[in-house]
């Protein structure tokens, strides 16, 4: 069942094309609706959306956060499974993902990478954007 709001189901588009990746899946993944405590390794998908000035687009900005590591597997593993899964998507497996409640636009762009130690806890952020519009 689609949720009735655009960004919550553009987080269940991004959540399942992960879950579906063995690596990926090893994180908990913290869903913005739930007040669930989520434990080590987890991740984090933050999301904004503007609309664009001249088309009927949305301009996604997604912020997805990776705290600690998965017990067999090094970080660097995992980021570069992210980039990899991330590179190789296309907007047609998102807009499945999304059970077509929204149409997913070209490809990711302005992508940074950000590596941090807080409190004694690695944690890598990536974040880029990318157009979608809600379907009715």
């Amino acid at each position: 069942m689609p949720a009735p709001d655009f960004l919550t189901n553009v987080e269940t588009a991004f959540l399942s094309v992960i879950q579906d990746n063995a690596i990926l899946a090893l994180y908990n993944w913290e869903r913005w609706d739930s007040d669930k405590e989520v434990k080590l390794p987890r991740g984090r998908l933050g999301l904004n959306a503007r609309p664009d000035d001249e088309t009927a687009y949305y301009k996604v900005k997604a912020t997805f956060t990776f705290e600690g590591r998965p017990k067999k597997q090094k970080l660097s593993i995992v980021v570069n499974e992210f980039k990899s899964l991330m590179q190789s998507l296309d907007t047609t497996d998102l807009n499945v993902a999304s059970g077509n409640t929204v149409t997913f636009i070209g490809k990711a762009d302005d992508v940074t990478e950000d590596r941090r130690i807080v409190g004694g806890l690695r944690t890598w952020i990536f974040e880029f954007a990318m157009y979608a519009v809600p379907m009715q």
